[in-house]
């Protein structure tokens, strides 16, 4: 949507490109918006993430974008496992990316449960209970830990069930492989290689 520089815009776990509904209603005047939407998430198909990783898969499907569509170098934009999937872009195909904007996202998912030092190792059976439990567990179950977790989502009830809304309407084996995927990805060991200029964004 919109005229001007492109911008490309990651959602994050369970959610809907209306993530940045708003951010593109602001910029569509002065930029071109590409709202990405993860197969699998707020409703989409699954289409290519019904089996496999979801993150890293995800990750080329936007590098394949940009370069089909000559954006690169491209100014990205992403939200938790989004920005995460940014960082991943940045270590394998800097030349197709000119900066990036993260939102509240880790090179390590771990280390928000587990502190400095989490490690693949020591989170894996953590990462494995994530998932299972939400593959293995009942509707009204998830429908709970959902509603529970949008406390720190948002300050606005409305807005708070209307994001609860993305996670209810994802598929679960989708969510659950990503959840996974994302606490056994450690990133960190190559940053200092990353030369695309960031600006994080980290609530306080």
């Amino acid at each position: 949507v919109g005229t001007g520089p492109d911008l490309v815009l990651i959602p994050g776990l369970a959610s809907s490109r209306d993530t940045w509904k708003a951010a593109a209603e602001r910029l569509k005047g002065r930029y071109r918006l590409h709202l990405v939407q993860v197969a699998g998430f707020a409703g989409e198909p699954v289409r290519g993430n019904a089996q496999g990783e979801v993150m890293a898969p995800t990750a080329e499907a936007i590098d394949a974008y940009i370069r089909q569509q000559k954006l690169g170098p491209a100014t990205v934009i992403g939200h938790s496992l989004g920005g995460a999937m940014i960082l991943m872009l940045a270590e394998r195909h800097p030349e197709d990316l000119k900066r990036a904007f993260i939102v509240d996202a880790l090179p390590f998912y771990g280390m928000a449960m587990a502190g400095p030092m989490a490690t693949p190792a020591n989170m894996e059976s953590g990462a494995a209970r994530a998932r299972d439990g939400i593959l293995n567990g009942t509707a009204e179950g998830y429908k709970a830990s959902i509603d529970g977790q949008m406390a720190g989502m948002a300050t606005d009830k409305a807005i708070r069930d209307h994001i609860a809304s993305w996670s209810l309407a994802s598929d679960r084996t989708v969510v659950a492989r990503a959840l996974y995927e994302d606490l056994q990805t450690d990133l960190r060991p190559d940053l200092a290689k990353i030369t695309t200029p960031m600006t994080l964004l980290y609530p306080d």
